[in-house]
C-alpha cells in the first residue's frame, strides 16, 4: 500500500510505477486511485471525449461538458481516477467531474469477471435500436437500446449512447435506425455493429444526461441479450 501511495505521488515516475499503475486500475477495487495526465479532450455535444496517459497505457474516457468537467479535463492536467462504479470518478485540485461513459472497450472487457453464460465460441447477436444525436467529422453518437452492452457490465443498455467512428465503414449505421449488434467475448473487437460492408466497431458507452421517449421499436422489450443472443459464430481471436 505504501509503494502505491508513493506512486500515485510521483504519478507514475518512479521505477516500477508504470506496471502498478496500470494493475491498480484493472483491478478497478472501489477507493483505489490511479493518476494519469489529460492527453487530449475533444467536444462531441454535450460530452467532453477525453484520452488518458497512465503509465505506459492509455484510458478514454467521457464526462459531461460542464462547468466541473471542463476545469477538471484540461488537457495536460494531472489527474486521479477514482474507482466508483464502472464508470468512475475523475478528481483534480479539489474538483470532481464524475464521468458519463467508457471508451477503451477492449481493456474494460478484460478488466471485468467474463459472462458465465457467454462460451469464448459464440458471438453473442441481438438488434440494436437507435438514431444518430451528433455527427463530426470524426464520430457519430446513437442514442437508443443496445442490449449486448450488459455483458461488458454496463447498466442501462435500454437507453445509452453508442459511439462509433464516423467512417466509410460505419456509414450504412448511420442510415438506418435498427442494426444486428455482435459482443465478441475474444479477440480486438468487443462491440460491433453489423453492416453491409464488414464490423462497424462501437468505441465507446455513454449514459445520457436526460431521460428519452421509449421508441416504438424498443417500448416494452425486455433489457439484455434478446433471442438473437444465442446465435453467433466463432469468436474473432484476432
Amino acid at each position: 500500500m505504501r509503494w502505491l501511495l508513493a506512486c500515485g505521488l510521483a504519478l507514475v515516475a518512479l521505477p516500477g510505477c508504470t506496471s502498478t499503475s496500470r494493475n491498480v486500475w484493472a483491478l478497478g477495487l472501489p477507493g483505489t486511485r490511479t493518476p494519469f495526465v489529460v492527453s487530449t479532450v475533444d467536444r462531441r455535444g454535450d460530452f467532453l471525449d477525453v484520452m488518458l496517459q497512465g503509465g505506459g497505457f492509455d484510458v478514454r474516457s467521457f464526462a459531461p461538458a460542464d462547468g466541473d468537467c471542463l476545469q477538471v479535463l484540461e488537457p495536460e492536467a494531472r489527474i486521479e481516477w477514482l474507482a466508483s462504479g464502472m464508470q468512475g470518478r475523475l478528481e483534480r485540485n479539489g474538483r470532481v467531474c464524475d464521468s458519463a461513459g467508457i471508451g477503451s472497450l477492449l481493456q474494460w472487457r478484460n478488466r471485468g469477471p467474463r459472462p458465465r453464460q457467454v462460451r469464448q465460441s459464440v458471438v453473442p447477436r441481438a438488434p440494436a435500436h437507435y438514431e444518430v444525436v451528433f455527427t463530426d467529422d470524426q464520430v457519430a453518437l446513437l442514442r437508443g437500446r443496445f442490449p449486448l452492452a450488459g455483458l461488458l457490465g454496463w447498466a442501462g443498455g435500454d437507453d445509452t449512447i453508442a459511439v462509433i467512428p464516423n467512417s466509410e465503414l460505419c456509414a450504412p449505421a448511420l442510415e438506418r435506425t435498427t442494426s444486428s449488434m455482435q459482443y465478441f467475448p475474444a479477440g480486438r473487437r468487443v462491440l460491433t455493429l453489423v453492416v453491409s460492408n464488414g464490423q462497424c466497431p462501437i468505441e465507446g458507452l455513454i449514459r445520457p444526461l436526460s431521460e428519452a421517449q421509449p421508441t416504438e421499436a424498443a417500448s416494452g422489450a425486455p433489457e439484455g441479450p434478446g433471442p438473437e443472443a444465442a446465435q453467433g459464430g466463432a469468436a474473432d481471436t484476432r
